[in-house]
């Protein structure tokens, strides 16, 4: 990983990853707060804290509600599993969208700039724009695809290699 800069040429802070412990707990706080702002099927108000913990032990980005069910079932016994799995599907879309918002305030509070513009070839593929959906992230057209393709490979700014000319 490469290190990222900003636009006076200063080194930013890396990255923040889900998976870091005081990321992973703003995520899941922001996240579940988002989640509760209305009213749960499944889940009551006074569950919050023990999915708090419960998703700080065991949640991670972009993970498999269905395990997660297995950890919070107990707080659920009169639950369908269906229903159970739909309410951590939504819940996990929460805190999977709100570390998207965590890169996107990173990206913005540091005025990343991207190391190669729009056109670079890399090692995977030419860059072909910027990812709208996850900051500090490049949209690469592999290599082999036709420019008409509307498959795209998201490549981290600080993992982009350049190709060997």
């Amino acid at each position: 990983m490469k290190p990222l800069f900003n636009q006076q040429g200063s080194e930013v802070p890396k990255r923040p990853k889900a998976s870091d412990v005081e990321v992973k707990k703003a995520i899941i706080e922001r996240g579940l707060s988002s989640f509760f702002s209305k009213k749960q099927p499944v889940f009551e108000p006074n569950q919050k804290d023990a999915l708090i913990k419960i998703f700080n032990e065991h949640w991670e980005y972009s993970c498999d509600e269905e395990e997660l069910a297995e950890y919070v079932g107990e707080l659920c016994v009169n639950v369908k599993q269906d229903d159970l799995v739909s309410a951590l599907i939504t819940a996990c879309e929460h805190l999977n969208y709100t570390y998207l918002v965590i890169l996107a305030e990173w990206y913005q509070s540091n005025a990343i700039t991207p190391p190669y513009p729009v056109g670079s070839k890399l090692d995977k593929g030419t860059i072909t724009g910027i990812s709208q959906k996850e900051a500090a992230t490049y949209e690469v057209l592999i290599y082999g695809f036709p420019e008409s393709s509307p498959n795209r490979r998201s490549v981290k700014f600080e993992d982009a290699i350049l190709a060997e000319e």
